[in-house]
């Protein structure tokens, strides 16, 4: 009888042990974490920069979680590829509020993606925090949408004025991707420019063949040519036709994503050294942008993509997250106070201080051109 006893004794210990191993590792995943979500563009030409910023993400996001993470939970990013389209996006966001639960989304990280998830997350009552987002209403219409890249509106002003006082050019044609950040550039810059707007191009995402509106561009002989894609490959297809129908010596000015060392790149040094741009500066010599630079290049095999400042600032924007949720926990309506007291938060990419609207305050700005293959800032 003792025997079986100490049968049954052992048999009971080995079913509690199994029981409590199948509940540990049964548990639904996140339990012990903290689930962000992360919409980005990780497919077509916007993956340029949609793919950097995801990878500062990541990045800020294990050197969080080496450091005890975030009051002893690590960070669980939910990766989204919003395509730099609306419908992918919204499709992206109700994922990751339906399905994964996530209480914050850092993204979208494309105009597009940015505008169309807005309404989502303001009727979840879900923290957004938005990067390489430009367009002027970038996150209005909700109180928990900010982003870290200031409306459109601050460069194409400055744009505008350099190219009419520094350049000279008093009459110009615009060539506009019909995106949201490329469409709001160009308005912006139609509203701000001095001189005459001769002829405009304005084309569906897209496009292949630009020609008859490139010949029409010509023949009106403008002192410049403003162009402002979405897609670095349309960029790229418009120069090409440039070329054939020899109007490269008319002078380019443009977006960032035009006036890029992409584009330069992959246009087989089509885009004149001349062209130039007004981009955000982040100073790519100070310790804090050294230092990340130098992880980037470790983890990833390459330096930061398209431009240093938007892809840092989603380094930034992980941090600034983090010390938010620290704090709220998952009190939304707390982390949309914390990042509304923001003053003056220095980062990789700048210093940051928002706006009651979720726009950020950034006021460092340089022309800038891609000369040999590298960018120039004046």
């Amino acid at each position: 009888m003792k025997k079986q006893n100490k049968i049954y004794l052992t048999i009971g210990i080995v079913a509690v042990v199994l029981i409590a191993a199948i509940v540990m590792f049964s548990s639904p995943k996140g339990e012990d974490t903290i689930k962000i979500g992360v919409i980005a563009p990780l497919s077509g030409g916007p993956a340029l920069w949609g793919q950097g910023s995801v990878n500062m993400i990541q990045l800020a996001a294990e050197e969080i979680n080496s450091q005890s993470g975030i009051d002893g939970k690590n960070i669980e990013l939910i990766i989204e590829d919003g395509k730099c389209n609306p419908n992918d996006a919204i499709t992206a966001a109700q994922k990751l509020i339906n399905v994964d639960n996530v209480k914050y989304i850092l993204g979208g990280h494309c105009s597009p993606e940015t505008t169309a998830i807005v309404p989502v997350v303001d009727k979840a009552k879900v923290f957004l925090l938005a990067g390489v987002t430009s367009t002027d209403y970038g996150v209005s219409g909700s109180k928990y949408a900010f982003r870290t890249s200031p409306p459109t509106i601050d460069q194409a002003e400055i744009v505008a004025d350099v190219a009419y006082n520094k350049y000279n050019y008093k009459k110009i044609a615009l060539i506009t991707e019909e995106a949201a950040y490329a469409k709001s550039f160009s308005e912006d810059v139609k509203k701000s420019f001095a001189g005459e707007i001769i002829e405009e191009l304005n084309y569906v995402p897209g496009e292949k063949d630009f020609k008859t509106g490139l010949a029409k561009i010509k023949d009106k002989n403008p002192d410049a040519i403003w162009i402002s894609p979405q897609d670095p490959a349309e960029a790229v297809i418009i120069l090409n036709q440039m070329k054939e129908l020899d109007m490269l010596d008319i002078p380019l000015f443009g977006n960032t994503i035009f006036v890029s060392s992409n584009v330069a790149t992959t246009s087989g040094g089509l885009l004149p050294e001349s062209a130039f741009t007004i981009t955000l500066f982040t100073d790519p010599n100070s310790p804090k942008s050294k230092e990340v630079q130098g992880k980037y290049q470790a983890k990833y095999g390459s330096t930061v993509p398209y431009n240093l400042y938007y892809i840092s600032a989603a380094y930034d924007a992980t941090n600034m997250l983090s010390d938010a949720i620290g704090k709220c926990g998952e009190d939304v309506d707390c982390v949309q106070e914390f990042f509304l007291g923001i003053d003056n938060y220095q980062g990789v990419a700048g210093d940051f201080t928002f706006k009651e609207n979720g726009d950020p305050i950034f006021d460092s700005w340089k022309e800038m051109k891609i000369v040999d293959g590298k960018t120039i800032l004046e």
